[in-house]
């Protein structure tokens, strides 16, 4: 079992694959908890199929609050109500996190003696739900990410959940870099080590399907190259990791 951040874990395969070691050291791994930071399925999809493995979302927290959500064995996380009282903020105010609903998260965690917070606003956009089919009666949530990491592109928001969902779902992709300008729109993509180039045409063609269909932006410009910048891998000293993948560029 592999217990490691999502971005540690495309950066060790790469590694791994440079080095011809992937394939030893695969054969005794089955499961991967990914943990530190929010990934999509798309991205545990991608690590599972390059490991032999079932890779999940192990966690959900911060370091002011602690463990806030725990997965289950069909890779969702729920909300650790015996330790926290979650409430969701929506436009109509806040509500507790009992039921189906999205909005942004707000705990207080129940345990913290010596350093207590009363509604701490996470900043992360979730989505609530009740049908988990493990059978577990506390909520399960989806982290989306915070809403201040995306960024607006005429009329609509781009935000990193749905962007890596694209790049790992239709890609096989390390790692990505997203551009933007007010005049244009280019995603670098760093291309995986065995990577067959002579499709890279037709994924470039499947992401920009994607972003028309998610998104309604046309002649987004996709790019793969051998590798991508460190600041993409390390988080460019950014509280934020994944605004460390986006670039704000001037007009050309």
């Amino acid at each position: 079992m592999l217990f490691l951040a999502p971005g540690v874990a495309l950066q060790l395969t790469r590694l791994f694959k440079q080095r011809g070691l992937l394939t030893e050291l695969r054969a005794s791994v089955r499961t991967i908890m990914l943990l530190g930071e929010v990934s999509v399925p798309a991205m545990r999809s991608r690590l599972g199929q390059w490991w032999g493995a079932t890779a999940y979302n192990a966690s959900y927290g911060s370091t002011e609050t602690g463990t806030l959500a725990a997965a289950c064995r069909h890779d969702r996380l729920h909300l650790l109500t015996a330790a926290n009282y979650c409430e969701l903020l929506t436009a109509e105010g806040l509500t507790e996190a009992h039921r189906p609903g999205t909005g942004r998260l707000v705990v207080t965690p129940l345990n913290l003696h010596a350093r207590p917070l009363l509604r701490y606003d996470t900043g992360d956009d979730v989505v609530i739900g009740t049908d988990c089919p493990c059978g577990t009666a506390t909520p399960d949530v989806t982290v989306l990410g915070r809403g201040t990491d995306g960024v607006r592109i005429g009329d609509v928001t781009v935000t990193p959940h749905l962007v890596e969902q694209v790049v790992y779902g239709q890609t096989t992709a390390t790692g990505y870099l997203l551009e933007v300008a007010p005049d244009r729109l280019r995603l670098l993509l760093e291309r995986d080590v065995d990577a067959d180039r002579e499709t890279e045409p037709e994924r470039a063609a499947a992401v920009r399907e994607a972003f028309r269909d998610r998104f309604g932006l046309d002649d987004t410009e996709v790019l793969f190259l051998n590798s991508l910048p460190s600041t993409t891998k390390s988080g460019g000293s950014q509280k934020s990791w994944k605004r460390s993948n986006i670039r704000i560029l001037e007009a050309s």
